[in-house]
């Protein structure tokens, strides 16, 4: 048995051909390969987008955080260049620590015509949001700017275990 034979018969075939001017839907794989197709240039046009505009924030908008831990405490470092200490602000909330600040614009020197060559430093505020493990102890923690370099550090205690082995019986019949 041919796949073709179980296929209704359609009766108005021709009528639908000459109404819709002989149009064929095209196959799921030339379906597939269009979608693909699209989807690169997409991808393509957002890179080449991201690459080229001069005001498209880049590092400022997530600054890059390293976590270290060690036995008695967590270090975190944040990097924020070109920020003014006082434009940060660090903030822990119910086990959460929460880093916010702004790049602000700098007035700059401009050209004869009063317009730049090319921007590329990025302004603009930022968010950076920490889960803090269970063993932190929020209320010690410590902060210091350096040279665009934030650095936490949060001591670590003790946690008590709360656990206790459950005895599995057999179930009575």
């Amino acid at each position: 048995m041919k796949m073709s034979d179980l296929k209704p018969w359609n009766w108005f075939k021709d009528e639908e051909s000459e109404r819709n001017g002989n149009f064929s839907l095209p196959s799921r794989k030339d379906v597939h390969e269009m979608w693909g197709s699209m989807q690169r240039q997409m991808e393509d046009t957002y890179e080449t987008m991201k690459d080229n505009m001069p005001s498209w924030p880049k590092s400022i908008v997530k600054p890059n955080i390293d976590v270290r831990e060690t036995d008695k405490h967590y270090e975190i470092t944040a990097e924020i260049p070109g920020v003014d200490e006082r434009e940060i602000t660090l903030e822990i909330t119910d086990h959460t620590l929460i880093l916010r600040g702004e790049k602000k614009s700098e007035q700059e020197d401009k050209d004869a015509d009063g317009e730049f060559h090319r921007v590329e430093r990025s302004y603009g505020v930022f968010k950076r949001v920490l889960n803090l493990p269970e063993d932190v102890e929020p209320e010690t923690a410590e902060a210091a700017f350096d040279k665009g370099v934030l650095s936490i550090t949060l001591k670590r205690i003790s946690i008590p275990e709360n656990r206790r082995q459950i005895k599995i019986k057999k179930k009575a019949a």
